[in-house]
């Protein structure tokens, strides 16, 4: 027998309609409503980002560093660096060395960024509207790589054929939230205001619990970079 799961954008659409009762025979979303449903998916998604980083966006990254190169961007773009480790020894016996985070403002604060010549052991990264760049110090003479553990940032929804690009775990938590924020468009809320409050519970106890489940188990807290300075993620 089949498993019967919500794997698709489209398929979470037609879902979230479904519990807001807008749906009739044949239960398909008009063009119009799946267009609304997909704007308000992609919506959802980089607004859950400002949240922090889950377990299932934390991806190591290998960044060349050319020659003489004090800054270099990040490819596909990335919301946050967590850590950066200088490769001394590349594949397959890899010896790396932790790099020290530096703020923006305490990076600039630099005298000489670009006349000091050795092997990096800061960086600073650089968090822009359609950028993100990862600056380091000093500059490696002859180039390098480095290791970076990163925050990737979502992918938009282009077709209602496209993944959900969440875990499983995720799927019934991601439906009535997008039921939630599909309620005003589709007069629901003033319509069957009972249905809006259940659903809005729903939503509102489904991702507290995904957050929960989808962070670490234990919190540790050390010394880490200079006074004053804010990680930017967990």
């Amino acid at each position: 027998m089949a498993v019967l799961d919500i794997t698709t954008v489209g398929q979470a659409v037609t879902r979230a309609y479904r519990l807001l009762g807008n749906l009739e025979p044949p239960w398909v979303p008009s063009d119009d409503q799946m267009t609304q449903g997909m704007i308000a998916a992609n919506l959802m998604m980089r607004g859950w980002q400002a949240d922090g980083i889950n377990l299932w966006r934390q991806e190591r990254r290998e960044i060349t560093i050319p020659a003489n190169t004090q800054s270099v961007e990040i490819t596909p773009y990335v919301l946050g660096v967590e850590q950066v480790s200088w490769v001394v020894s590349p594949q397959p016996n890899y010896y790396t060395r932790p790099m020290a985070p530096y703020t923006y403002v305490d990076y600039f604060n630099l005298p000489n960024p670009l006349a000091a010549i050795g092997t990096p052991s800061v960086y600073m990264f650089d968090k822009q509207v359609n950028t993100s760049t990862l600056w380091i110090y000093p500059v490696a003479q002859f180039g390098g790589t480095v290791l970076a553990t990163v925050a990737r940032a979502v992918d938009a929804y282009e077709t209602e054929q496209d993944a959900l690009g969440v875990p499983v775990e995720w799927g019934e938590g991601y439906v009535y939230n997008l039921a939630d924020r599909l309620m005003e468009d589709q007069a629901v809320a003033s319509a069957d205001p009972q249905t809006a409050a259940r659903i809005t519970q729903r939503a509102v106890a489904f991702y507290t619990k995904l957050l929960n489940f989808d962070r670490p188990t234990s919190v540790m807290i050390r010394p880490w970079g200079k006074a004053g300075q804010g990680r930017p993620y967990r």
